[in-house]
């Protein structure tokens, strides 16, 4: 289910302004509900985070604004939660545990 929210609380690595939050159906291996953040400061230019990075530049080059380019979107999006979960232990039934 997708909620738009003014509120977006801060990213949980940094403090900063998160540009998009959510929190997964699954829990991480302690039980707690693992956020998807997406973080101007953290995902910018992070090497460990290539999807996240994409992600943000996407929407830093307009991407958010043009409907030509909602199946782009629609890829990076996907990349982008897939990263978040493997960084979890958990993967997409397509991608074998050795590709996060």
């Amino acid at each position: 289910m997708l909620e738009f929210s003014e509120a977006i609380p801060p990213c949980s690595r940094c403090g900063g302004k998160l540009m998009m939050n959510g929190v997964a159906p699954q829990t991480d291996r302690h039980g707690q509900p693992i956020r998807l953040e997406l973080c101007y400061s953290c995902d910018t230019g992070n090497v460990e985070r290539p999807a996240a990075g994409l992600f943000l530049q996407f929407f830093a080059n307009g991407g958010g604004q043009d409907p030509e380019r909602l199946q782009e979107a629609g890829h990076l999006l996907k990349a982008w939660v897939e990263e978040c979960m493997a960084a979890h232990g958990w993967y997409s039934m397509d991608l074998p545990p050795d590709r996060p």
